[in-house]
């Protein structure tokens, strides 16, 4: 017998989700009846994240300066992570966090409007679609709360997960679509 369950999770209700206070991750409580439905194979359905808080005036290649962007100049990936225990293992990260999926997005590029301020300008949409339709992996049980997070590779010797939250004025929109099929149900 299996159970099926779609969970639309997004930073914009604060009546149902809390905001960390850097705006890089939220969290929000699960319903004890869903929890203690036990093992489910949880499934990345869609979604998207949002990179920065100013609109593209002109074509797709216009300058957004490269402080409002919630990660730091040269990083082109967004990975969004969750406390989703997962069975198994994962090389990406060891299992900690749980990546749900990755937003790519144009790289930064030099640019003379700003490099006496910034350095460099970005050159990116608004709004990426995440990366991970299909990402499937098996939880013995949910937690209580899910926390979902915005997350980036650090530029290092050896890259490190970090929190995105290089920009933290506004809560700018993340949603993440799981559909969890529950097994093993009595």
């Amino acid at each position: 017998m299996s159970n099926l369950r779609i969970l639309r999770l997004n930073n914009c209700n604060p009546n149902l989700t809390t905001l960390s206070t850097d705006k890089s991750s939220f969290t929000y409580k699960l319903d004890p009846d869903l929890v203690n439905l036990g093992r489910c194979l949880v499934e990345v359905v869609s979604g998207v994240v949002t990179l920065t808080s100013q609109a593209l005036s002109g074509d797709a290649n216009s300058a957004i300066n490269a402080t409002s962007v919630i990660v730091p100049t040269n990083v082109n990936m967004v990975l969004i992570g969750s406390n989703i225990p997962q069975v198994g293992m994962d090389s990406f990260t060891g299992g900690d966090p749980t990546i749900l999926g990755f937003a790519p997005f144009n790289t930064t590029t030099p640019s003379a409007a700003t490099a006496g301020t910034t350095g460099s300008a970005v050159t990116i949409p608004n709004v990426v679609p995440i990366i991970g339709q299909n990402n499937v992996f098996l939880c013995d049980k949910l937690p209580s709360q899910i926390e979902i997070s915005k997350l980036y590779w650090s530029i290092a010797a050896t890259p490190i997960l970090s929190a995105a939250n290089n920009y933290t004025t506004n809560a700018l929109p993340v949603e993440i679509i799981l559909k969890l099929t529950f097994i093993d149900m009595e």
